[in-house]
This record gives structure tokens, sequence and C-alpha cells, in this order.
């Protein structure tokens, strides 16, 4: 994944992450809220009705899953609390995601918390 990363960025011409002083917990969460910025987006898109967006959605939900194994446990509370406002907003538009049942789990949102969002 860095390999890619790297090679996009130097693509696009903008500095590499890893080349700019982020390292462990600091790169971690900023990786998580760039996936969690995205996951919003594509949402969003679905809601207006771009089912192109699903694959987008999933592979978010199962990066975001592997993620959270790496944050401290404050913040895992804090990516799961961001989750069910998430969730909560997607099936308000009527957007169903597949993977929330595995990033509940992982964030340690319960099924009753899953099922109220």
């Amino acid at each position: 994944l860095h390999e890619l990363e790297a090679l996009g960025c130097e693509r696009m011409g903008i500095p590499n992450p890893n080349e700019v002083g982020l390292k462990g917990q600091e790169r971690v969460k900023f990786k998580m809220c760039d996936l969690l910025e995205m996951l919003e987006f594509a949402i969003v898109e679905m809601a207006m009705g771009n089912n192109l967006a699903q694959p987008i959605v999933k592979n978010c939900g199962v990066a975001i899953r592997c993620m959270v194994a790496e944050l401290d446990i404050e913040d895992v509370v804090r990516v799961g609390a961001y989750l069910h406002k998430v969730f909560a907003a997607a099936m308000t538009y009527g957007v169903e995601i597949e993977p929330w049942p595995a990033i509940a789990e992982a964030t340690g949102l319960t099924a009753a918390e899953e099922k109220a969002a």
C-alpha cells in the first residue's frame, strides 16, 4: 500500500505522506480521517443515485476495519461514535452499506446501536 501511495503522490506531484514527518499513530489517524472523508463522499454519491460508489463504500469499510486495530482505544471509541452518526445519516437517505456489521464489531459498536443507527 505504501508503494502505491508513493507512486500516486509522485504522479500527482505532491509530497509523499511517508516523507513529510507523519509517523506511527499520527499517520494512522491521518489515514483514518482520509478514509472517513472518502466514505462520506461515496455515501453522498449513493444517496444521489450513483450506484458506482458502492465499491468505494465497501472498500473504505474494509480499510477502516483493518486500520481500527492500529488505533489506541480512545480513538477506536471516537471512530465508532462517528461511524454511528454516518450509519444513521446513510440509512436516512436509504443507503445500505454492506460491511457495517464488521466495522461495528471492530469499533465496539453493539448490534443494538447498529440497528438504532
